[in-house]
């Protein structure tokens, strides 16, 4: 899962083992994080790129995340969890040819300081912090 926000030219992976990189590309600097117990299957910077959500389907928690701006763009920022909420969870879908398929969510945000996970099944569920 990847999220970019073009604001302050972050980008942010979420890993199968629960991590999310972010990459400052200003800086050429990362972050590593252990934001989720299983896989990340969804992450979203807010407009501004104050914030970023990440969603794990196995531990069916979503959370949030201050990215705190360096003073004059000096030393590595910080990422600072600043609220975690119970979520539905999804569960893994079997192909047609006995394959499982992945986890798939999105996530979008709606306000400041809202966002709505979307569900494959076309379920929407809002979480504020």
């Amino acid at each position: 899962m990847v999220a970019y926000c073009p604001n302050t030219r972050r980008i942010a992976f979420g890993g199968r083992n629960g991590t999310v990189v972010v990459h400052e590309l200003r800086a050429a600097k990362a972050q590593t994080l252990q934001a989720h117990k299983g896989a990340v299957t969804a992450v979203a910077f807010s407009e501004d790129g104050k914030f970023l959500a990440t969603y794990g389907a196995e531990e069916a928690k979503l959370s949030f995340w201050q990215t705190s701006q360096t003073f004059l763009g000096m030393g590595q920022s910080q990422l600072k969890c600043v609220k975690s909420h119970s979520a539905p969870g999804i569960f893994p879908v079997l192909s047609p040819s006995g394959t499982l398929q992945p986890f798939k969510a999105r996530l979008v945000w709606i306000s400041l300081k809202s966002v709505t996970l979307m569900l494959p099944n076309s379920k929407e569920f809002r979480f504020s912090f």
